[in-house]
């Protein structure tokens, strides 16, 4: 029970008793499926005096207070399932349920009360999706045991606001959510932030390994939903697309179709254009390695460093050129066409006798028949800067097998 703690305008216990709560849903959507693919339910207080809504987050802290976060929790999710059940004309989507993280303590993770409400609904928990914060669970074993008995009935568990706070890596390859839910703290503003793009690519490549779905929550901006796309997230949530709706405005078919069709469009077009510069791109490295390659094939070793310092200048895609042997030991210099300023002593270029035999750039060809490798971006030792390495074996006048290796600004 309560122990009757109010705040001005707060009527804690009318609205439990008398189920003064009401659910907003807001859309949920797969660009590559081209439609809205489920909603989140948005549990709103209403006062009793004149119908207006209260904030969620002034809900639960009163509810906090007062000791019954357990008793708002579950009358939350009994509006927002009859609410979503209502939904008769759309069974294609599914329900993204919040799950107050406090509540999973002893008794309470193991009561499988929010299942006897999805029965007495008769709704399928198969189209239910559980979001939890996983950060702020304090008992792993209570949240791993949760998990797999709602899994196990067909729900989904979803993983919210991952990227905040005290998120674990571990914590999720152990857990295996079906979907992530990236905090809109780290996808606002991504399409201008490498470090949220690295971060964001890093979640995306979890995912992939432990078979989970990644879901950009919070994005406002044409840019930010581009970025979040091209990164591999798989749906997208946020006010660009809709505000929270009522059940009714959700229900319709109509419901953020122009913004889905518009960004599809934009999205496929920009798809081809990048398409078109990478391509295009890949032609002038191509011309690059053709043109550095003619020049070092018919000279001697002892002229390699010559031809790169005159021809290196010339090209406008590369940061530098180097040459190594058949063991990965660079044998000329590094040539620059533009030569960094010194940062520390990480970032140097590396001289002739480097070794180079665990890079991939060197390992890819010399241990293959590829002949040729384009390394993801990585932070350049030789400048700081981000930079891919497109390596290629060629053969000497000597007939030695040498290994050209080309940085590219990235």
């Amino acid at each position: 029970m309560c122990d009757g703690i109010e705040m001005p305008g707060v009527d804690l216990e009318e609205i439990l008793q008398a189920e003064r709560i009401r659910t907003l849903f807001q859309p949920i959507i797969s660009l590559k499926q081209k439609r809205m693919v489920g909603v989140e339910a948005l549990s709103r207080g209403e006062r009793a005096c004149n119908g207006g809504l209260l904030p969620p987050a002034l809900l639960f802290s009163v509810a906090a207070q007062a000791g019954c976060t357990l008793a708002l929790d579950r009358l939350c999710r009994k509006v927002a399932l009859t609410s979503f059940n209502g939904l008769a004309q759309r069974d294609d989507l599914l329900l993204f349920l919040n799950i107050d993280p406090g509540i999973l303590t002893e008794g309470v993770a193991g009561s499988g009360h929010l299942h006897d409400q999805m029965a007495a609904m008769g709704l399928s928990p198969s189209r239910v999706a559980i979001e939890i914060v996983e950060s702020r669970v304090e008992s792993q074993e209570l949240l791993l045991n949760f998990a797999r008995f709602y899994r196990q009935l067909g729900c989904l568990i979803v993983l919210d606001d991952f990227g905040d706070d005290q998120s674990n890596f571990g914590r999720v390859a152990m857990l295996r959510p079906d979907i992530i839910k990236v905090s809109r703290s780290l996808v606002d503003g991504i399409a201008y932030d490498y470090y949220r793009q690295s971060v964001m690519t890093a979640i995306v490549s979890l995912a992939d390994k432990i078979g989970s779905l990644v879901l950009a929550e919070g994005v406002e901006r044409f840019e930010d939903i581009m970025t979040c796309h091209e990164l591999g997230a798989d749906l997208m949530q946020g006010f660009f697309f809709s505000h929270p709706k009522l059940p009714g405005e959700i229900a319709s078919a109509s419901c953020c179709k122009e913004k889905i069709d518009s960004v599809f469009m934009a999205m496929r077009s920009r798809l081809v254009g990048n398409y078109t510069r990478r391509m295009r791109r890949k032609e002038a490295v191509n011309a690059v390695l053709t043109k550095v390659l003619d020049g070092l094939i018919p000279l001697p070793l002892s002229s390699f460093d010559e031809l790169l310092i005159k021809v290196v200048p010339e090209c406008e895609e590369v940061e530098c050129v180097y040459v190594l042997d058949k063991d990965g030991i660079q044998i000329s210099d590094t040539v620059f066409r533009q030569p960094p300023m010194p940062r520390n002593s990480l970032f140097a270029p590396a001289e002739k006798g480097a070794e180079h035999q665990l890079k991939s750039y060197y390992f890819a060809v010399a241990y293959s028949d590829m002949g040729h490798f384009c390394s993801e971006p990585y932070l350049s030792h030789a400048s700081g800067n981000l930079c891919r390495t497109v390596s290629t074996v060629f053969s000497g006048i000597d007939s030695c097998r040498y290994i050209l290796c080309v940085d590219i600004q990235s």
